[in-house]
């Protein structure tokens, strides 16, 4: 009887082992799918918000072309011209206007 026992100890013993091992593959294989999903759906907002910031940077390059545009010499004085305000001082005077100031 001492053997029979021995046996079914260490039948125990396998199946304890199998089932540990099982668990830990389906935790693996569960692991694996979830860390893919997330870095699909993470990659997909990284992709929104690369194109987001294009948009928001060719806009941004607009609107210094505009400012550019606003802020020469030539634009002011004409408009200066237009609405009939004499200068009393030389055109040469009138500077850029920079980011820096």
């Amino acid at each position: 009887m001492a053997k029979i026992v021995k046996k079914k100890r260490k039948l125990k013993m396998q199946n304890l082992l199998s089932v540990v091992f099982a668990l830990s593959l389906l935790a693996y294989l569960g692991s694996t799918f979830v860390v893919r999903s997330m870095n699909v759906s993470l990659n997909y907002e990284l992709t929104q918000l690369n194109n987001e910031n294009e948009q928001k940077q060719k806009e941004l390059d607009t609107l210094r072309l505009e400012v550019a545009r606003y802020t020469e010499r030539d634009y002011l004085m004409s408009i200066c011209a237009a609405s009939g305000v004499d200068l009393n001082y030389d055109a040469n005077r009138i500077t850029y206007i920079d980011e820096k100031e």
